[in-house]
């Protein structure tokens, strides 16, 4: 078999079992969703057996199918990647800048150039505000300990994951989004620059080291993964403190007794 027959099979196999995971999971989702749904004692054998029955033959092809991967990795191994030094598009960016010549340059062109900037910092102040403004209201009902009663637990539980969910999900597809505007911004700006160069002549710039990243950027990233540390600490404290901790470990210890049958 061929180096290109074994990459195209390797492509395609892998599309598969990725599809495969993914229907497996939502499956699961959607079992696990069932069993909330199924009165007050819904962690019985009948019930467990009921609501995983539709996981069962996607789980077994899922399991072929990744063992199948092994077996194909074993006999086929794929080659060592070439290693290749990688440098930030933010990095590229900062060294073509630095060898534009200014004085020269048409205003038109600088003009486009300065409102990429415009136009990133904007992307990025809209990426924290919509982290705020989708997980803000996530964490408030969370934190709402009302929401949460012993006598309807399971369907208050499955409430939480509905209003909490599309937050989540809608919040990182703007943010996604956002990222992905950034970067196509970097790369317009980026092919301005190379313009200005090539037709308004270089700036000779010596470069002992390459270009440090801003460190307005760092402080940014920064906060913003310090503001997610905090969210999700406060999440995990959350479920400590009305009692969710103690119940998933009960339905777990459950689950293990009575339908994998340790007990």
């Amino acid at each position: 078999m061929s180096q290109a027959t074994i990459k195209r099979v390797r492509l395609i196999y892998g599309i598969v079992l990725s599809v495969l995971l993914v229907v497996t999971g939502i499956l699961l989702m959607i079992a696990c969703f069932s069993i909330y749904r199924r009165g007050s004692e819904p962690f019985t054998p009948a019930n467990i057996a009921d609501a995983f029955r539709i996981v069962c033959v996607p789980m077994i092809i899922t399991a072929v199918a990744a063992v199948g991967a092994i077996v194909f990795w074993l006999i086929y191994p794929p080659e060592a990647p070439k290693k290749k030094a990688t440098v930030p598009l933010s990095v590229q960016l900062e060294r073509v800048e630095r060898t534009i010549n200014y004085d020269l340059c048409h205003p038109t062109l600088l003009t486009a150039i300065y409102s990429e900037k415009k136009l990133r910092r904007l992307l990025l102040w809209l990426i924290i505000v919509m982290c705020v403004v989708f997980t803000a209201p996530a964490a408030i009902y969370v934190l709402n300990f009302s929401h949460f009663t012993i006598e309807n637990y399971n369907s208050d539980v499955v409430a939480a994951c509905m209003y909490v969910l599309p937050c989540s999900f809608i919040g990182l597809g703007c943010g996604l989004s956002m990222v992905y505007a950034k970067k196509g911004s970097i790369l317009r700006e980026m092919e301005l620059a190379k313009i200005a160069v090539e037709k308004y002549g270089a700036v000779k710039v010596e470069r002992t080291a390459p270009v440090p990243a801003s460190i307005r950027s760092k402080r940014i990233v920064l906060g913003v993964r310090i503001a997610l540390a905090v969210i999700a600490l406060s999440l995990v404290i959350a479920g400590i403190v009305n009692g969710g901790m103690a119940d998933v470990l009960a339905k777990a210890i459950n689950i293990c007794t009575e339908c994998i049958g340790l007990g």
